[in-house]
């Protein structure tokens, strides 16, 4: 498959196909946070308003948070898809670790397609 676009970003880049995008683990802090290969603001752009859904081994994300709070219920683990500090896209799990619970590591990569 051909890929339709290379975007550079800090780390590793991510791919723009048709329909999709694959992002990549490019940092993870140490709360287990783990920061995406696009930003927010680049995000937004490619997806330009289509709905989406984010791959996190067998998770399935379909809406970015706006903090660790929204999670429905405070006492369940809940992965969430927020907007780091540093306005990348990041895969955070409220009061623990994303790296460790869901095995994620650095280079790993995440596929977000649009319906």
């Amino acid at each position: 498959e051909q890929v339709n676009e290379l975007y550079p970003s800090a780390g590793l880049n991510y791919l723009k196909r048709d329909g999709y995008l694959k992002v990549y683990i490019n940092y993870i802090d140490v709360y287990g946070n783990v920061y995406l290969s696009i930003t927010y603001d680049e995000f937004m752009k490619i997806r330009d308003g289509r709905d989406f859904s984010a791959m996190v081994n067998e998770f399935e994300l379909h809406e970015i948070s706006n903090s660790y709070n929204d999670s429905a219920d405070s006492r369940k683990t809940e992965i969430l898809l927020t907007v780091s500090s540093t306005g990348y896209l990041q895969i955070a799990i409220r009061q623990d670790s994303a790296e460790h619970l869901l095995g994620l590591k650095l280079k790993d990569s995440v596929i977000i397609t649009f319906k």
